[in-house]
């Protein structure tokens, strides 16, 4: 059942796909977060994300003439700020807000050891935040599952943005990280001349949910 519903909706995309008139000039293909980190078996499955490697083959295969191809990676050293494994006593999934940590001092606090940041710099993050998941480990820099499905090869890509490398803040998004500061790719999208970013991948809303300025700039 769940073959035959992949297979429905490559070629559902497939229609879609021909329904796109593509600039090769100016669209670019974005692979979002295609890790094994978010499929059956990594750290953060998501629900369907093995499934989305088929679609962003058929995407690539369908538009050959579209050169420009560009990827993002989750990519967390380990002992990150969003990674319940830098806590003590906090379950994955646990939701650790700014006025939890406002009693936490040095010398009294749940930070474990190996965490890859300091209270002040978690206190300044959830000011600015309000709240974060604490996700199981994932997307671990220089672990296999961290890397792009073996699928893609990362010399298809002009560009590959690995996102959540700043041990005290996360990046969901793909233009900004969670404390609104810009991680560069745009200008490296408006640098190749793009103007239309199509994309698929397991974070593709979050990555994207923030665009709204940058897209103005492309």
């Amino acid at each position: 059942m769940a073959a035959r519903w992949t297979e429905r909706r490559a070629i559902n995309k497939e229609k879609q796909m021909n329904k796109i008139i593509v600039n090769h000039f100016s669209d670019a293909l974005i692979a979002v977060d295609v890790q094994p980190t978010f499929m059956p078996g990594g750290g953060l499955p998501v629900p369907g994300g093995d499934e989305i490697v088929q679609v962003g083959q058929a995407l690539m295969i369908g538009w050959p003439n579209l050169k420009l191809r560009f990827a993002t990676q989750d990519w967390h050293p380990l002992g990150h700020i969003s990674l319940a494994g830098s806590y003590t006593g906090l379950a994955p999934y646990s939701l650790l807000t700014e006025t939890m940590v406002a009693g936490w001092t040095d010398a009294a606090n749940l930070i474990a050891p190996g965490a890859r940041f300091t209270l002040a710099e978690l206190k300044n993050y959830l000011a600015g935040v309000k709240q974060q998941v604490l996700w199981p480990n994932h997307g671990i820099e220089g672990t296999a599952e961290a890397e792009l499905h073996p699928t893609f090869m990362r010399s298809e890509f002009a560009y590959i943005l690995k996102k959540g490398t700043d041990p005290a803040c996360d990046s969901y998004g793909a233009f900004e990280d969670n404390l609104m500061r810009p991680t560069g790719f745009a200008d490296v999208l408006r640098q190749a001349g793009v103007k239309r970013c199509l994309g698929s991948g397991s974070g593709l809303l979050r990555a994207f949910q923030r665009r709204g300025r940058y897209s103005q700039q492309l």
